[in-house]
């Protein structure tokens, strides 16, 4: 169940104030084997409840028409995934994430050109990231971190250089990082895990740079050509900053066109292709890795997921 409430006050011609908050009500019941000291298994049915408020404010300042300065704090929480309920124990069983989010941000917008710029600085409690630890059930599930952090700045701008042709795009620069991290890694020369206490690291999956570019062209009336390029750079597949473990960074460019006409009673019809790769680059933009003690010595094995080369996909729109 999930509530929503909405409020804005005009404090001053120029200056609104917003609030938002969220109520969420999440109630999960299920039924799953439980064994107890004499190795019967029985089963029992479980209820987890959780209730979340998550408030947001902020507020926007109107310099002129074309200025705008906005700022916000915000507080957000979520339940754990299913598959990190469902793998473990009421013992084991991982605490709610937390997120307080704090965004700063600046739009300036003409007949030519617009431009942001947008700063933001998220702090979690009890963030849930794998570690490679085995919980109660023997299942690697995620485990919570105490405090993690994501911050950046994101830039996005847009220019008519002609009548009929546009550039756009936006660059992130961010940061992510969990403040303590430890790692688990299998043991198969003794047993259990062992663990490696990391400190300060990068969070997974979370590259510092992205930049995306959108070269737009309208040669005749309804015709639009688009050249897309986006930069990803490089990312962790785990927790540890590793770089022995990572995906390295990549360009992707795409080429786009689509046409749209209107036809009896039709309000629109949209024809298009889109081919992507158009440069054949070869990549990977997602993997995995894990590590282990055998023969008493360390070994890691990192597996990827390579993409599509030259590839194309062709689409239709119909609107009434």
């Amino acid at each position: 169940i999930s509530s929503y409430l909405r409020v804005n006050y005009q404090f001053h011609p120029k200056v609104n104030l917003f609030a938002d908050v969220q109520v969420r009500s999440i109630e999960y019941v299920f039924e799953g084997p439980e064994a107890d000291l004499f190795g019967r298994i029985s089963t029992t049915k479980q209820r987890l409840n959780w209730l979340f408020f998550n408030p947001k404010l902020g507020f926007n300042v109107e310099l002129h028409s074309r200025n705008r300065f906005y700022t916000s704090l915000a507080m957000g929480n979520r339940e754990p995934a299913r598959k990190d309920i469902v793998d473990a124990t009421q013992l084991s069983r991982p605490k709610h994430e937390t997120l307080y989010d704090w965004e700063l941000g600046y739009e300036r917008k003409s007949r030519i050109y617009s431009i942001g710029i947008n700063a933001y600085w998220m702090i979690y409690q009890n963030q849930l990231v794998p570690t490679g630890a085995i919980n109660d059930v023997g299942a690697y599930t995620s485990q919570n971190v105490d405090w993690s952090d994501r911050y950046g700045v994101e830039l996005m701008w847009s220019v008519n250089i002609l009548k009929n042709l546009n550039l756009a795009g936006n660059f992130t620069w961010s940061q992510s990082k969990i403040w303590d991290f430890t790692e688990y890694i299998d043991d198969y020369d003794n047993g259990g895990q062992l663990e490696i206490h990391h400190g300060l690291t990068d969070i997974a999956f979370a590259p510092n740079y992205l930049a995306t570019a959108n070269l737009t062209y309208e040669p005749i009336k309804n015709l639009e050509a688009s050249f897309i390029t986006k930069y990803v750079g490089e990312q962790f597949m785990d927790n540890t900053s590793n770089r022995n473990r990572m995906l390295n960074d990549y360009v992707v460019n795409n080429l786009r066109l689509r046409y749209k006409l209107s036809w009896k009673f039709f309000r629109e019809i949209g024809v298009g292709v889109q081919l992507n790769n158009i440069f054949n680059q070869l990549y990977e933009s997602n993997g995995y890795t894990f590590s282990y003690v055998y023969g008493g010595e360390q070994t890691t094995e990192n597996y990827y997921y390579p993409q599509a080369g030259f590839n194309f996909m062709t689409m239709l729109t119909v609107k009434f």
